[in-house]
């Protein structure tokens, strides 16, 4: 294999590919970081996460009106998982 065609760019070519690492590797480690932090903390991310969480919370104990439990099978993938609807009124 010859590397004399990877030597031939020179310092800018360089520069350009340790601006380009820098340009991926930082943001993904800051966006890491913040995932754990929220994992850590078990804090819901976005608005509709933080509305679920507090209508949950907040209606954990009552009686359902309706509550039905579905199985899902997809064979092919062997999947089986359950579904449960549950209806509230408030």
């Amino acid at each position: 294999m010859d590397i004399s065609a990877f030597k031939e760019g020179g310092k800018a070519r360089v520069a350009l590919i340790w601006l380009a690492g820098v340009l991926v590797v930082v943001p993904s480690i800051i966006n890491s970081g913040s995932d754990i932090y929220r994992a850590i903390q078990n804090s819901p991310i976005g608005s509709i996460q933080k509305r679920n969480a507090a209508l949950s919370q907040k209606h954990w104990d009552d009686k359902a009106i309706f509550k039905k439990n579905f199985e899902i099978e997809n064979e092919a993938l062997a999947f089986s998982r359950i579904l449960e609807i549950r209806i509230y009124y408030q």
